[in-house]
């Protein structure tokens, strides 16, 4: 989960052509010579274009995700990248061109070595998602569907694709109304017979909003249907004996997303019926 500290090294990481952009932009604006040799109409077409594309993608983040995230941004990176092409080729020869040839490596070079390590701390986020994928393929009955967003837990679960079910089919974000999101999803349970439920805090998934109580771990009643967790993963915290770094960013890694439960769902036992109508017999 992004947060406002790892946003800067996680933009530095993952979209780097807006990082070349501003430190380009910068130094040709400082020199009157250089911003005057800029293409105009060329610049300003694609600056709007940008502006416009960034514009868009911050709205239906807002409007459509929980967490800030760089990926969301990729729809403008031709548009940047042509844009730097063009602010440093008209740079004026005066203008000490390998100065910004070496701002624009140093960056290319940064954002490249933070990718070295980017495998190994990408497994923590998927750690718990591969730890409850690989419970449902030991645990898992043969019928019925499940109700899981995460590709990963799938994927180790070993199960077929086609008993799986996401929050897009159960209850998509098209509805807005938190209750007649939940009265969908409740209907959903019943209609498609989905009797496990994987809860994770994760932007994509609709569980965490629809159902807040499931991160406390307790049974609990909801629309005639009764959720009992059957397997909870628990974020990783580190031991004494732990080595520093990769312990100190696993556990913070996994403490941002909270626990991660698997929850049987099964309609609620209704009370026998009193043959006597509630009176005396």
């Amino acid at each position: 989960m992004i947060t406002p500290a790892t946003l800067f090294l996680t933009t530095l990481q993952t979209f780097t052509p807006i990082l070349i952009l501003l430190p380009t932009l910068v130094m040709a604006w400082r020199s009157r010579e250089w911003r005057n040799e800029l293409p105009e109409r060329a610049f300003g077409a694609l600056t709007w274009l940008a502006a416009a594309f960034l514009a868009l993608v911050g709205i239906m983040q807002v409007r459509f995700f929980s967490s800030p995230d760089p990926r969301y941004l990729v729809a403008v990176t031709p548009a940047l990248t042509v844009l730097t092409v063009l602010v440093v080729a008209a740079a004026p020869r005066r203008v000490a061109r390998t100065r910004a040839a070496l701002v624009l490596a140093g960056v290319v070079v940064v954002s490249a070595g933070l990718q070295l390590p980017t495998f190994r701390f990408r497994g923590f986020t998927l750690e718990r998602d591969r730890v409850v994928g690989e419970f449902m393929s030991r645990w898992s009955p043969s019928s019925w569907l499940l109700w899981v967003d995460a590709p990963v837990a799938i994927y180790y679960s070993g199960m077929d694709p086609a008993r799986f079910r996401s929050s897009d089919q159960l209850s998509p974000h098209s509805i807005t109304s938190a209750r007649e999101a939940r009265s969908a999803a409740l209907a959903s349970i019943k209609t498609n017979d989905i009797r496990y439920i994987y809860y994770d805090e994760v932007p994509y998934s609709r569980v965490h909003e629809l159902w807040p109580a499931m991160s406390e771990g307790e049974p609990f009643e909801d629309g005639g249907i009764s959720f009992s967790p059957v397997f909870r993963y628990d974020p990783w915290t580190p031991t004494s004996g732990e080595p520093g770094l990769a312990s100190r960013l696993r556990a913070r890694i996994e403490g941002a997303y909270g626990p991660a439960i698997l929850w049987a769902v099964e309609p609620s036992q209704p009370e026998p019926a009193d043959p006597y109508g509630g009176g005396v017999p």
